[in-house]
């Protein structure tokens, strides 16, 4: 079944189904992209498994550049640059089939003029306006995924799994004879324990206050106190075997 004909499926009619009783949201402003709004046709990526790879992958591009964000805000501009040429050059290329065929317009020259304007500028006006844009391609680009299933607890669940498991990899990445010595791999953990919190957040802004809610909200808690430094203690203060195990206390929250 393709991504399009997900309304005649049971599940997805049911997630559907249940939108229209959510709240409604405010609209996201976005920067005029320089082909019209007629290049950005929001057509829903509905088939569940596909919609998950996607925003996982998305994700992590969002959380690479919120850590960057971050480690610019702190005048950290050299171990910042790294997370603006990540997106671009490690996961665009695995959304861009997917923003093609839901004709949504690409944002990748935006990424590497961005990463020019760090590499220039760092602290500049112009740097904070490319990042701005930035963002408001990869929200516009997160949109094609339906509201439904981002509030969907099963479905928001697992992607805060995966991503806490791909979190606790970079961490692993990160330690070298018990210390923590690749900032980039640290950095990168904390860019994505970053982004899971906001998707858990927005959740539960959306599908309302649950235990499990609750529980994944502590977990990603949990996860993020291991990265909670910007600039972390040489010793690590868990174990990657540690962190593995939160991903899969999250993953155990659905049956």
């Amino acid at each position: 079944m393709g991504i399009r004909d997900w309304l005649t499926n049971s599940l997805g009619a049911a997630i559907v189904a249940g939108v229209a009783a959510l709240p409604a949201q405010a609209a996201v402003p976005v920067v005029p992209h320089p082909q019209g709004n007629a290049a950005i046709a929001r057509v829903a990526l509905t088939k569940e498994d596909d919609a998950l790879d996607y925003i996982f992958k998305l994700g992590l591009l969002e959380g690479h550049l919120m850590v960057g964000k971050e480690l610019l805000d702190a005048k950290r501009a050299k171990l910042a640059l790294p997370h603006f040429g990540h997106p671009v050059r490690e996961l665009y290329d695995d959304l861009r089939p997917v923003l093609t065929a839901e004709k949504i317009a690409p944002f990748d020259v935006e990424l590497i003029a961005l990463e020019a304007a760090v590499t220039k500028d760092p602290n500049s006006a112009d740097t904070a306006a490319r990042f701005g844009q930035v963002m408001a391609r990869v929200e516009d680009a997160r949109k094609i995924v339906p509201e439904a299933l981002r509030a969907h607890v099963p479905f928001v669940v697992k992607l805060c799994a995966n991503t806490i498991e791909a979190a606790a990899g970079e961490y692993g990445e990160a330690i070298e004879r018990g210390k923590i010595e690749n900032l980039v791999e640290y950095h990168d953990s904390r860019g994505f324990i970053a982004y899971a919190r906001k998707e858990a957040q927005h959740l539960a802004q959306i599908a309302g206050d649950s235990a499990v809610v609750r529980s994944l909200q502590t977990i990603l808690a949990k996860a993020n106190d291991i990265v909670g430094s910007l600039i972390p203690p040489a010793k690590p203060r868990r174990s990657v075997s540690d962190y593995r195990a939160i991903a899969e206390e999250a993953h155990k929250l659905m049956p």
